[in-house]
């Protein structure tokens, strides 16, 4: 919530083993930069994973991704909202930063449609989201496949549901 925390929250973190670090922006781009900066800085050799969880319209995500790349940023999670589907195509033409989907992937229609039109790198996978691990793996192959990203995402999965997600992930060789 404020710049203050950054460095308290990155160290508690990093006591727990954590190498990698997501953070969440928009819609104050410099607010989002300087947070970025931050933690880049306090983990320079970490993965740093941005999800604007679509908070961003398309002209200011064309603005930022750039701005995120330069400070080191790897991915550039939902930067604007799912059915933006032409801002999608123009951060892909941009190419600044890989562009990861959340929110507009449910199921493996959804992904074949975006990966057809050639809107994304990859997609957050939560397997809550799109029906369950059955789903989840198709989509892990397709996008494998493909030759795109997955990243695994569990924040808001309770113990044992984790606990899966990290078991389908790591026959998958999930990297972050």
């Amino acid at each position: 919530r404020t710049l203050d925390e950054i460095e308290p929250l990155v160290e508690a973190g990093r006591q727990r083993g954590y190498r990698n670090f997501n953070v969440n922006l928009a819609p104050d781009v410099k607010f989002d930069l300087e947070l970025c900066r931050s933690v880049k800085r306090l983990v320079p050799d970490g993965f740093l994973w941005a999800d604007a969880n679509g908070g961003y319209d398309v002209a200011t995500a064309l603005e930022v991704a750039p701005k995120l790349a330069n400070i080191g940023v790897a991915v550039f999670e939902q930067p604007v909202a799912a059915n933006r589907l032409s801002g999608f195509r123009a951060l892909k033409k941009q190419g600044a930063l890989p562009i990861i989907l959340d929110e507009g992937v449910v199921s493996c229609t959804d992904l074949q449609e975006y990966m057809q039109l050639g809107l994304l790198d990859g997609v957050a996978m939560k397997h809550a989201r799109c029906g369950g691990l059955t789903e989840a793996r198709r989509m892990i192959e397709m996008l494998l496949d493909a030759g795109l990203m997955f990243l695994g995402s569990g924040l808001t999965d309770p113990d044992l549901s984790l606990a899966a997600a990290v078991a389908l992930y790591g026959a998958y060789d999930l990297k972050y």
